[in-house]
């Protein structure tokens, strides 16, 4: 509650440009342009955070759905907000609506600002419980225990040969070499024999016509 607090104090601050210039001064970043906000806006920042606030009271976290029945206009708020972060980044806040204030208060609250990676990095905690539980990160596709990780597990694959392909995937090659350690199974079992590893050469197919036409060969010598 104090950091919150702490944070709320902040933003104040930094709605009129103060606290943004003397934390710069501190690294070389360059200063953002001073934010300067309307009683409107600041009343309804304030309320959204409020309802931020109760989410976290009830939820534990800051992960707003997208689509949050109980309170559609903070789904709305929360992806705004991660919207003009973005600009932030790309343009030193020149075109965002985000002050380092606000940004500070939300931070404190433990807010994610890209929640993909986040959601991410969960799924891969659960894919090293299941391998610490059974050896291997072959998550079947009907996975009782935890059916969003075998959804998970099979839409990396559908990414890895997305990237593979040179196609827009969310795929990285960090991410693959995060599963590679892993020794994460690239093929589903079933389709490909003997399915490969990342960073390990495919075996190569076994060729079932020339198999039949040898053992053709053999029973003709033998009569």
């Amino acid at each position: 509650a104090t950091s919150v607090a702490a944070a709320t104090t902040a933003a104040s601050n930094d709605d009129d440009g103060a606290a943004a210039a003397s934390n710069n001064n501190n690294n070389n970043t360059p200063n953002p342009p001073t934010k300067r906000f309307t009683k409107v806006d600041k009343e309804k920042w304030s309320a959204r955070i409020d309802d931020l606030r109760a989410f976290l009271s009830e939820h534990g976290h800051c992960l707003v759905p997208n689509v949050y029945p109980p309170n559609p206009r903070l789904a709305r708020w929360v992806s705004c907000q991660r919207y003009h972060y973005k600009l932030y980044l790309m343009n030193d806040g020149k075109t965002s609506n985000l002050s380092q204030g606000r940004m500070r208060q939300l931070e404190g609250m433990g807010f994610v600002w890209d929640s993909q990676a986040l959601k991410w990095e969960e799924k891969l905690r659960d894919l090293d419980e299941y391998k610490a539980t059974h050896g291997n990160c072959s998550v079947p596709l009907r996975c009782r225990a935890n059916s969003q990780l075998a959804v998970w597990v099979k839409t990396q694959r559908r990414q890895y040969k997305l990237f593979r392909e040179g196609r827009r995937s969310a795929m990285t090659e960090g991410r693959i070499g995060v599963l590679e350690l892993r020794g994460f199974v690239w093929a589903q079992r079933g389709k490909t024999p003997h399915a490969a590893v990342v960073g390990n050469k495919a075996p190569r197919p076994h060729n079932n016509v020339a198999s039949a036409g040898s053992a053709a060969g053999r029973r003709g010598h033998q009569r």
